[in-house]
């Protein structure tokens, strides 16, 4: 078996066989792969798409494309049906961006492309985090005032939860719970200490200690 190519286009897997002095010859097209710029509006949805798209899920995608750039091209079919990006495609209209980057693929099957639009959805759903990791990320990371609502689980040793303990402004949660969060300022050189100091204790010791002031409980009875 080899590989070759047909005077209209594409590369194929080439089987050759003689069976009792008979040559047969079996083609097979190979799935080819092109990176394209394409208009937003020549980008055709898939009709029986079983993913539903919440408004919160396209603003955030446009976020992300605000902050971060479009950097996940669209995945379509030789018919410019989406196989992957339909949220990406109505944050881009959104945004009233004209022209998307785009993977289009050729010589998929029909089934190829239904198992696909369908898998590309899971085995991110069968994901999951690293909550240390996240924290110390999200640390790191300013988002400004657009809640991406990361969905950190309570700690239930501390008794309030990562988000709350961890997080800027932006990723705060709304709770039940009579609280506030405020921000502080410090000092750009003692930025590294104060991050290593949050990410070891969390900010539970600072909050008690600015509660004890304010209430004027001393560290003796405080202990």
């Amino acid at each position: 078996m080899g590989a070759g190519s047909n005077p209209a286009g594409g590369t194929f897997d080439i089987l050759t066989v003689r069976i009792s002095g008979r040559l047969f010859i079996w083609r097979k097209k190979m799935i080819q792969k092109e990176l394209l710029k394409m208009p937003v509006s020549d980008l055709v949805p898939y009709e029986n798409n079983p993913r539903v798209i919440s408004p919160a899920a396209v603003d955030a995608c446009a976020e992300s494309i605000k902050q971060c750039s479009a950097l996940d091209p669209i995945e379509v079919d030789e018919n410019n049906v989406i196989l992957s990006g339909h949220t990406r495609r109505l944050a881009l209209m959104q945004l009233n961006v004209d022209m998307a980057d785009v993977v289009r693929y050729t010589g998929l099957t029909e089934e190829q492309k239904q198992k696909y639009r369908l898998l590309a959805n899971k085995t991110g759903e069968m994901t999951g985090w690293d909550f240390s990791k996240l924290e110390q990320e999200l640390l790191e990371v300013d988002f400004g005032d657009f809640d991406f609502d990361f969905d950190i689980p309570q700690d239930d040793d501390a008794g309030v939860s990562y988000i709350d303990s961890l997080m800027e402004d932006g990723f705060t949660k709304a709770s039940e719970k009579k609280e506030f969060s405020v921000t502080f300022t410090f000092p750009v050189e003692c930025e590294e200490e104060i991050k290593g100091y949050i990410s070891e204790n969390t900010k539970e010791p600072l909050e008690k200690a600015i509660l004890n002031r304010i209430r004027g409980v001393t560290e003796d009875e405080d202990a």
